[in-house]
């Protein structure tokens, strides 16, 4: 299995000299208006054990118009081994009419920003992140009546065993956030079976709404730290609900602070790891999960350092970030992580409240094969 996923993004604008028709690696050699793309809409995603996702009735992703000329494919391969002679025929079957939906659908990603400044530690059986969307953002970026959410994939890569795509909302009564049911919960998580799935009801989200996705992981077989990346061997935390109506909302996702991991090297390493910790926090080198990962290979892992770069990821003020497809962009840091105080209405069972999801419409179909 050499594809880990892909992604169809829609771009609003592109240099027709320099970005159509040429390949080039997504993290390193894209051009200013591709990287704008690659945080804008997803118009359609695949990933290990994905199947046929079909639209529910009435609803469809609308293509073209204003400042929609152009859509870029994005494949990620895995090949460690750097085998060679391989072709790839990979890519989508996109079912499309001409009849007019009653509503179009978008997609967000949610979660953890993919970056190297995630860290677990090995040796656990469960060790947990999370991701915030943050009320700043909702209130920002979804109109007053709300969004409804009809289908989600979760995601993450190996170590992952249990995913959950939380909801909370601001009650008055008590004057601070309460946990709604959960939106999407996969509590025997296999990265190899991972796909689109209906909500068993839809879910409305408002303005304000925070939405987390929280993640567990098992290390028990590794031995040095597991940072965040692309890699199958690094770790996302994500989750990529589809809604309506489309508005532009193309992502929410939150880290924790770059001063909370500094601060964990300082008093659980040495003074020296947290200087150079800082300092690789403004490389863009293509070493830097490398160089990341070597800061923490010193460390001997005993519980009272699990227990406080646990902490790190739960409790430390965090920085967040939200996009929409027009370029307006939300960067918010050293932000308090959000709290329940409320009593919580949630239950181990998915999806609350609005409105059953209907029949079936325009059909998405994600193929691959390697020859």
């Amino acid at each position: 299995m050499y594809v880990h996923h892909i992604l169809l993004f829609l771009c609003a604008s592109l240099n027709e000299t320099t970005d159509l028709g040429a390949g080039f690696e997504c993290n390193w050699d894209a051009t200013p208006t591709l990287q704008t793309c690659r945080r804008g809409q997803i118009i359609a995603g695949w990933a290990v054990g994905g199947e046929t996702f079909t639209y529910p009735e009435g609803i469809s992703f609308g293509l073209g118009g204003p400042g929609e000329k152009y859509v870029m494919l994005e494949v990620h391969y895995n090949n460690p081994e750097r085998n060679t002679n391989i072709t790839d025929s990979s890519g989508f079957h996109l079912l499309y009419t001409n009849n007019a939906p009653t509503y179009e659908a978008g997609m967000i990603t949610l979660g953890v920003k993919t970056s190297p400044f995630l860290i677990i530690p090995p040796n656990v059986t469960a060790f947990n992140v999370h991701g915030w969307c943050i009320s700043d953002c909702t209130s920002s970026n979804i109109p007053p009546t709300g969004i409804t959410i009809v289908a989600n994939l979760l995601h993450t890569h190996r170590a992952g065993i249990k995913i959950t795509l939380r909801h909370m909302r601001w009650n008055k009564t008590c004057g601070a956030y309460q946990e709604l049911p959960p939106i999407d919960q996969n509590l025997q998580y296999d990265f190899n079976f991972q796909q689109f799935t209906m909500l068993p009801y839809s879910v409305t989200v408002l303005p304000g709404d925070l939405l987390e996705v929280d993640c567990i992981y098992n290390t028990m077989n590794l031995n040095n730290v597991t940072l965040g990346g692309e890699a199958t061997t690094d770790e996302m935390c994500l989750s990529f609900p589809v809604y309506y109506p489309r508005n532009g909302f193309t992502s929410c996702v939150s880290t924790p602070s770059i001063q909370a991991y500094t601060s964990f090297l300082y008093n659980n390493l040495s003074p020296q790891s947290a200087v150079i910790l800082k300092n690789l926090s403004a490389s863009s080198s293509k070493h830097l999960s490398d160089d990341i990962r070597s800061i923490y290979g010193p460390l001997q892992w005993n519980q009272t350092q699990i227990h406080n770069l646990q902490y790190v990821t739960i409790d430390s003020p965090i920085e967040a970030f939200c996009n929409k497809s027009d370029g307006t962009y939300i960067h918010q840091t050293l932000l308090s992580p959000p709290s329940l105080t409320c009593a919580s209405s949630s239950s181990s069972a998915v999806g609350p409240h609005v409105m059953k999801a209907g029949l079936l419409l325009a059909v998405l179909l994600a193929f691959m094969s390697i020859d």
